[in-house]
């Protein structure tokens, strides 16, 4: 499971550590990323979910990601507040068709947590998410 996270300073840091990336290709196991809800200043932004998919893929040399999960629960308003958060932040687009041409299996969900300092990933809901995967994978072979 990669994700959520900063895909530049996070993500793909992790998965350049010696052998971890080649491990992560080769598992038989489902390769998950969890899309993070919102854009980044100065790194994501006007980013699609496939785009940072695509990022991934660019820096593993090759489609590696199974499935992605996206939320698409509207982030309200007054969670843009760029004074409050001191940040531009927007909601990641969705590029269905984008994600399924890489060869992604795309779980839209409402995985939306407001809090007061922020929007978060529903915990729960996430494990929830990848738990019922697990038994739908359970025994069959990656790509």
């Amino acid at each position: 499971v990669l994700g959520p996270g900063s895909l530049f300073t996070s993500i793909l840091p992790n998965l350049m550590i010696e052998n971890l990336g080649d491990a992560v290709k080769k598992t038989q196991a489902e390769v998950i990323y969890i899309v993070n809800i919102m854009t980044q200043k100065g790194e994501t932004q006007h980013f699609t979910d496939a785009d940072h998919v695509r990022v991934l893929n660019e820096q593993m040399g090759e489609n590696f990601v199974d499935t992605v999960l996206v939320n698409i629960e509207p982030v309200p308003d007054n969670y843009l507040d760029h004074q409050k958060y001191n940040e531009i932040l927007t909601p990641v687009k969705h590029n269905y068709q984008g994600l399924r041409d890489m060869g992604c299996r795309v779980i839209s969900e409402d995985f939306l947590k407001l809090r007061d300092h922020g929007v978060f990933h529903d915990g729960d809901k996430v494990a929830k998410e990848i738990l019922n995967l697990a038994f739908q994978v359970s025994g069959k072979t990656r790509r």
